[in-house]
């Protein structure tokens, strides 16, 4: 069986993948991002002119689809994909990296990123930043629950209530060692 469509990303290394529906992927390999449509045996390569040209050379560093979003997280930031045009997120860019995007039960998402957490509010356009338990700290990857939100850092582990509200925070006084989840 051959895809003579998937030939532009042969030998490519592939860092990033996530499906979009049940026949159409999204992949990422270094800056360089493209949607294939396995049902039309399609592929569309949207290349690198999507970037914003002051942090070119740049990386994907995450990809997180949600319904009708494409979020793609980068060394600098966070982008939307609407199905028409690819925005940077300039709210995002005072954090830097993307490290982690999820959907909450709440359907609120929240971004992980290098300089700290933000989160979505849903039904408005506003973004919340969410209090750090250390200021310096750096965060590494979120996981959501029925009720709120864990986010593991460099100094533990913190849980904040869907409202975006730090609940509780898990240190080295509490057994887990410093940088653990880096």
């Amino acid at each position: 069986m051959t895809f003579p469509y998937l030939q532009v990303i042969a030998g490519r290394a592939i860092d990033h993948i996530v499906a979009d529906g049940a026949s159409r992927l999204w992949v990422s390999s270094g800056y360089q991002l493209f949607n294939i449509d396995a049902e039309k045996q399609e592929m569309r390569n949207f290349g690198s002119d999507w970037l914003v040209s002051q942090y070119l050379p740049a990386k994907i560093t995450r990809l997180y689809d949600k319904e009708e979003l494409l979020l793609i997280g980068t060394d600098h930031g966070v982008y939307e994909y609407d199905g028409e045009r690819i925005r940077f997120n300039r709210f995002s860019e005072k954090y830097g990296e993307s490290l982690d995007i999820i959907t909450a039960n709440d359907g609120s998402q929240w971004f992980a990123s290098a300089y700290g957490v933000f989160r979505t509010i849903p039904g408005r356009n506003e973004k919340q930043v969410m209090e750090m338990s250390v200021s310096n700290s750096r965060p590494t990857c979120l996981l959501s629950d029925s009720e709120g939100v864990w986010l593991a850092s460099s100094v533990g582990l913190s849980y904040y209530h869907l409202s975006g509200q730090l609940m509780k925070h898990y240190s080295s006084s509490s057994g887990l060692i410093n940088n653990e989840f880096l």
